[in-house]
């Protein structure tokens, strides 16, 4: 990967944290930021899988749209199931490229 490319991926990675961390701005509860965060530093650690597989990537701005909306739109409902898929699609799509890797 060249330097532009590189450089790409650095600043989705550095805004992609900010989505998190702005949704969780507004979070009363001081547990789930901190677990939150515990879970971001352990997840950081696989980023460079996202790497091998770009379009995991491209799935991430259409799911944060979709929590973005139920927010805008003050449906909890939608938000908890549009978030939940936010976080599991693209780790679940991760994890299955990974197994099919390794067999």
């Amino acid at each position: 990967m060249n330097c532009k490319g590189t450089e790409l991926i650095n600043r989705f990675f550095r805004e992609e944290a900010k989505f998190h961390e702005t949704i969780l701005s507004y979070c009363d509860n001081r547990h789930l930021v901190d677990l939150n965060l515990k879970i971001n530093n352990h997840i950081k650690r696989y980023r460079f899988y996202f790497l091998k597989f770009p379009e995991i990537l491209k799935k991430i701005p259409e799911l944060q749209e979709k929590v973005l909306r139920a927010i805008r739109d003050k449906d909890k409902e939608k938000l908890k199931s549009s978030y939940s898929d936010y976080i599991r699609i693209p780790n679940t799509s991760l994890l299955n490229k990974i197994k099919d890797e390794k067999n």
